[in-house]
């Protein structure tokens, strides 16, 4: 009698793992946002505007896509290997360019395909200027009036 109740709290546990097992083990989709990095080439700028986030479905086990951050996962897409010649191209997405562990599989990326224009990239200090808008208020009064840095660096197409 005291060997069957040790079958059965063994079988409980041995299934009560298995269960686990299968659950964590079904296969999931998810979308998730993946943050998009241009690098131009020296002293080239992107003038086009360019999504931030490329639209991500994956698909793999419950236990693995869970634990995945994709918040820290980047798309870096180096310029310099696209021609050089022309005014505009297009870059393509593929799961080649995520480092996903095994056990996820890309589904889809959205958008598929971006067209990218390079220009030359012009650099220079800008002064900054404060414009003050309305007055300050009838129990108040302005002491001070200076802001910092002077000037700033910009740079862009």
């Amino acid at each position: 009698m005291n060997q069957r109740y040790s079958f059965i709290i063994i079988s409980f546990i041995v299934s009560l793992f298995l269960w686990f097992y299968v659950l964590n083990s079904e296969p999931i989709e998810l979308d998730r946002d993946i943050t998009l990095v241009l690098l131009p080439p020296r002293g080239k700028a992107v003038n086009v505007v360019v999504p931030k986030k490329i639209k991500v479905k994956v698909l793999g086990s419950r236990a693995i896509a869970t634990k995945v951050n994709f918040a820290e996962q980047k798309i870096v897409v180096d310029l310099a290997d696209f021609p050089k010649d022309k005014d505009a191209f297009a870059v393509t997405f593929d799961s080649s360019m995520l480092t996903l562990p095994f056990g996820l599989q890309v589904l889809e990326m959205k958008p598929k395909q971006l067209m990218v224009s390079l220009d030359r990239e012009i650099r220079k200090y800008v002064p900054v200027r404060i414009k003050r808008i309305g007055d300050v208020g009838k129990d108040l009064r302005l002491v001070s009036f200076k802001h910092r840095p002077k000037k700033m660096f910009i740079k862009g197409p």
